[in-house]
């Protein structure tokens, strides 16, 4: 009778997934972060909310956490406990976003509904990708 042990290697593979991700999550943040600081009024009007206020702290938000992210997918290696934490705080941005439209406290415009939950779904993507990344290199 003989034993077959089998070692799962990381391949470089499985990080690029995951570095990838991270750093797409990383990039779409400082996008909309610089859209959303620099066309605060235009954006708020879209929305059919009366003050930018609330799109220029949400775009110095994002901005801190693109620069995080970005921060998170440079360290060789990535540390799981790291992307744990942008995954939840992606899963906080999607469950806020649902908050947002079930209560509508800021009385959005439709257009507005519709920005929240796109940008709501590629989060969700940003955080299923960097799951499947994560998982990937535990292999």
């Amino acid at each position: 009778m003989t034993t077959q042990t089998t070692t799962h290697q990381v391949t470089s593979t499985n990080f690029n997934l995951l570095k990838t991700a991270l750093r797409g999550n990383a990039l779409f943040s400082v996008i909309s972060a610089v859209v959303t600081l620099v066309t605060s009024g235009s954006v708020a009007e879209f929305m059919g909310v009366e003050d930018n206020l609330p799109f220029i702290i949400l775009g110095v938000g994002l901005v801190l956490w693109a620069v995080d992210v970005y921060f998170v997918s440079s360290q060789d290696p990535i540390r799981p406990d790291y992307v744990k934490m942008i995954i939840g705080g992606d899963l906080l941005w999607v469950a806020g976003s649902a908050v947002l439209l079930l209560f509508d406290p800021f009385d959005f415009s439709t257009a507005g509904m519709w920005a929240v939950l796109v940008v709501a779904d590629i989060v969700l993507t940003f955080a299923i990708v960097q799951y499947v990344g994560l998982r990937r290199t535990r292999r």
